[in-house]
């Protein structure tokens, strides 16, 4: 019989940077990303900023200019605080202000 936790350490160990099975991941810039999904017809949108830009909310500005469609304002993870400042951004700005939500099971704000 193995220890359930302690196999999973392990495993999870050598997926960390430097060890054998870690694989270095490239991403694509932000404009790049936007081209794609507008050259295919789509809508480009930042989802639940208030969780992804991790309180660093002064990133929407430069977001905004590299031609984001719209924002997740209304999300079940941002606080009334966020749910506004995103808002008046989209606002501002003229594009789509969104409600989004996320059904991952993780806990938020409304299941306080």
């Amino acid at each position: 019989m193995y220890d359930r936790f302690t196999y999973a350490q392990q495993i999870l160990g050598l997926l960390f940077t430097k060890k054998p099975c870690y694989a270095e991941i490239d991403y694509p810039a932000m404009e790049e990303i936007i081209d794609i999904i507008h050259r295919n017809h789509g809508v480009a949108v930042i989802a639940h900023p208030g969780i992804n830009l991790k309180g660093k909310d002064f990133l929407l500005e430069e977001i905004l200019e590299f031609g984001i469609d719209g924002i997740e304002t209304f999300s079940s993870y941002h606080s009334q605080k966020q749910t506004d400042f995103y808002y008046h951004a989209a606002q501002k700005k003229i594009i789509l202000s969104l409600a989004g939500v996320i059904t991952t099971g993780k806990p938020s704000r409304l299941s306080e």
